[in-house]
C-alpha cells in the first residue's frame, strides 16, 4: 500500500523528464517500506557495497581513488543510498568525497516533503544518459550504477555507457550493479508480435510500463490482465521486460553478455567481477553481478571525444 504522504505528493515533484515513472510514488514505496524494515528484499546500494566489500580484487582497485574523489550516483532512489556510500568510501580511504546524484526527479525536495532527511549530496534532476553541461569529459573519479540498468530500458544502454566513458577521468571507475535475466526464466513468456496479434497494441522498447504503449484507454484493464506478472522477451533474445503484477511498471533483465558486449563497444573495459544472489520485491530469485570498469584507454585516447570540455 502506499503510504499517504506519497499520495500527497505535489506533481511539481513527482514529475519526472517527461519519461519514466508517471507514478513515482509507487515507485519510491518499497525503499520506504525497506528503511521500516517490512520488505525483505529490497535491493539498495547497501546491500551491493556490503557484498563489494567482501571482494578484495575490486576494493584494491577503488583504494586508488583520491581521497578527493568527485562521485557520482547515477539514479538515485534509496534514501540510504548517500550514507551507505559515504560508510563505504569512507572504509576504502576516500574520506573527502564530493558526491554527487543524478535521477529524473527531484530527488532531494521530495524525501524532503516526506520527512526523510538525506547527507550532504549535490543532487541533479538529470537524464543519466545525456548528462547536463556540468558534466564535462573527464570530470568523475567513481560512477556508481546501482541496479540502474533493471530500471532502464535496453533501448537507452548503450547511451548510458557512453555517457560513463565520457564523464570518467582518465583513472576513473565505474561500479556497476545489476540483475541479469535468469530469474524470469520460469514466468510465462509473450513476444511483440504475439502481444500486437492480440490486442493490436505495438510494443514500445522505450517504455518504462504499460501506460506508456496503451494506445486506447479500454485497452488498460485487458493488456493488464494478460501481462501482470508475465514477461516480454524480445527477438535478438539480450533482454526480457517484466511487468510486475502490482502497478504494471517494468524492470529489464538483460542477459550477461549483452552488457559486456555494450561496455566494449562504449569504450569501457571491465577489469573485475563478482556475484551474489538474492531476491527482489516480486518474489524473483536474482543473479546479481557486480561489475568494476574503466575506460578502454588506447582506444578512448586514439578518438577525439564529442562530449563537454570544462574550461
Amino acid at each position: 500500500m502506499i503510504p499517504r504522504k506519497c499520495l500527497l505528493l505535489p506533481k511539481r515533484i513527482t514529475r519526472p523528464l517527461g519519461k519514466g515513472y508517471q507514478d513515482i510514488a509507487a515507485f519510491i514505496t518499497p525503499y520506504l517500506a525497506a528503511i521500516r524494515g517490512e520488505i525483505e528484499y529490497t535491493p539498495s546500494l547497501a546491500t551491493s557495497l556490503r557484498r563489494i566489500a567482501t571482494s578484495s580484487r575490486i576494493v584494491a582497485y577503488l583504494k586508488h581513488l583520491p581521497r578527493n574523489a568527485s562521485v557520482l550516483i547515477q539514479g538515485y532512489s534509496a534514501p540510504g543510498n548517500s550514507n551507505a556510500l559515504h560508510i563505504f568510501l569512507r572504509e576504502i580511504g576516500v574520506d573527502k568525497p564530493h558526491l554527487m546524484a543524478v535521477d529524473l526527479f527531484d530527488v532531494r525536495e521530495m524525501y524532503s516533503a516526506l520527512d526523510i532527511s538525506l547527507p550532504d549530496t549535490d543532487f541533479h534532476i538529470a537524464d543519466a544518459t545525456a548528462l547536463p553541461s556540468e558534466f564535462c569529459d573527464g570530470f568523475i573519479d567513481l560512477v556508481v550504477q546501482d541496479f540502474l540498468i533493471n530500471c532502464l530500458p535496453p533501448k537507452y544502454y548503450f547511451e548510458l555507457f557512453q555517457e560513463t566513458a565520457r564523464i570518467l577521468s582518465p583513472t576513473g571507475l565505474s561500479m556497476i550493479n545489476f540483475t541479469d535475466n535468469t530469474g524470469v526464466q520460469g514466468l510465462q513468456k509473450w513476444s511483440p508480435k504475439e502481444i500486437f496479434d492480440t490486442l493490436g497494441v505495438r510494443w514500445d522498447i522505450s517504455a518504462y510500463q504499460l501506460a506508456d504503449i496503451i494506445t486506447h484507454p479500454t485497452l488498460t484493464e485487458t493488456l493488464f490482465s494478460l501481462l501482470h506478472g508475465a514477461v516480454v522477451e524480445h527477438e535478438n533474445d539480450c533482454h526480457a521486460t517484466y511487468v510486475t503484477p502490482i502497478d504494471g511498471h517494468f524492470e529489464f533483465f538483460p542477459t550477461v553478455q549483452h552488457i559486456v558486449d555494450l561496455l566494449q563497444n562504449a569504450n569501457l573495459e571491465l577489469i573485475e567481477t563478482d556475484f551474489s544472489i538474492g531476491r527482489d520485491n516480486n518474489g524473483l530469485q536474482c543473479c546479481r553481478h557486480h561489475y568494476l570498469v574503466r575506460k578502454t584507454m588506447d582506444r578512448y585516447c586514439s578518438t577525439v571525444t564529442k562530449g563537454r570540455n570544462c574550461a
